[in-house]
């Protein structure tokens, strides 16, 4: 889904809804993949912050999810507390 921002939408109110149960951090765990979701063993296609195109190694997508990602670090400094 290349491009599409309500996936980024989706995936901020993914990190909003852990931070407000009392998560301590939050990882991506497919930070990096290719264009067509993986490699992953399941042989589902699913999205990435960054895609990669394999086939032209100089060719790479940020995604909504990738921008919604650096706000949250940005404006979250380390050693942040919920209240």
């Amino acid at each position: 889904m290349l491009g599409d921002w309500r996936r980024g939408e989706i995936y901020g109110i993914d990190i909003l809804r852990d931070v407000a149960a009392y998560a301590v951090g939050w990882t991506d765990w497919n930070i990096v993949l290719n264009m067509k979701g993986g490699p992953n063993w399941a042989k589902n296609e699913v999205d990435a912050p960054v895609l990669v195109d394999t086939e032209n190694r100089n060719k790479f997508y940020l995604q909504p999810s990738f921008y919604y990602l650096g706000h949250f670090s940005k404006f979250v400094p380390k050693g942040s507390i919920r209240i």
